[in-house]
């Protein structure tokens, strides 16, 4: 069964089309993956199903419901939360204030929830491997944890779906293997959750994805799993023939 679902989408910046007549069907507890090289339209993408960007025509609905409109705020009220792939953490603050930012924007401040939130807070310390630096300024994590974090921080939210953008950048193939190894343990702990992730590392979407959609100057020219993109022709030609990563 479906959670989200974009039909038509289409976004112009001037006169650019960013986005052009996008579909795209994902289904409930999948991995899907939005992959094309820079400039593809991916991470516009992620911006108007999170209301940052209103669409110029086209539907966005999850769960039935439409996201065309609705304030970012809302959005992730209805169980929508992203990463990005600039990093947005609060440096200042450290790694469980991270993490609680995420609780206080689904819960709001509720003294009755406190022992709840903070077993939800440990729980995440200890699968992202963050507990021996719980008390540590997040702007003084290596590189490969605060990645981890803002995945957290996320995670935080309780959402159905959960965007990730480019969560391997930067990343080398050690740590990579590795952020696969984790997102797998996420989707089983999570078992609910709907992930869709925009990445350039092949092995990842390889290792991760249930289903993938190509993109290419703002639009899908292939839809279908991983071995099935791969072997297509417009596929090779516009992306993966150029390089396996862009």
């Amino acid at each position: 069964m479906e959670l989200l679902r974009i039909e038509n989408l289409t976004h112009m910046f001037g006169g650019l089309k960013a986005i052009s007549d996008l579909h795209i069907a994902v289904n409930r507890k999948t991995i899907y993956g939005v992959i094309g090289a820079n400039g593809a339209g991916k991470t516009t993408l992620f911006n108007l199903i999170t209301g940052i960007y209103k669409p110029t025509a086209g539907r966005i609905v999850l769960d039935r419901t439409s996201l065309v409109g609705k304030p970012s705020y809302e959005i992730s009220r209805l169980g929508v939360a992203r990463t990005f792939q600039n990093l947005r953490l609060f440096n200042d603050l450290n790694v469980i204030e991270n993490i609680h930012v995420g609780q206080i924007c689904h819960r709001g401040l509720r003294k009755s929830k406190a022992k709840e939130m903070s077993d939800k807070i440990e729980d995440l310390l200890n699968l992202f491997g963050l507990e021996m630096r719980a008390n540590e300024k997040a702007g003084n994590l290596p590189y490969g944890m605060q990645r981890k974090l803002e995945i957290a921080r996320a995670l935080a939210t309780e959402p159905k779906l959960l965007l990730l953008d480019e969560p391997a950048a930067g990343m080398n193939p050690k740590e990579v293997l590795g952020l696969v190894s984790l997102i797998q343990e996420v989707k089983k702990q999570f078992s609910d959750i709907t992930i869709v992730l925009i990445e350039h590392q092949m092995k990842l979407v390889e290792g991760l994805c249930d289903y993938v959609t190509v993109m290419n100057f703002g639009q899908a020219i292939a839809n279908g799993t991983v071995q099935e993109v791969q072997s297509n022709p417009k596929v090779i030609k516009a992306y993966l023939g150029e390089a396996e990563v862009s």
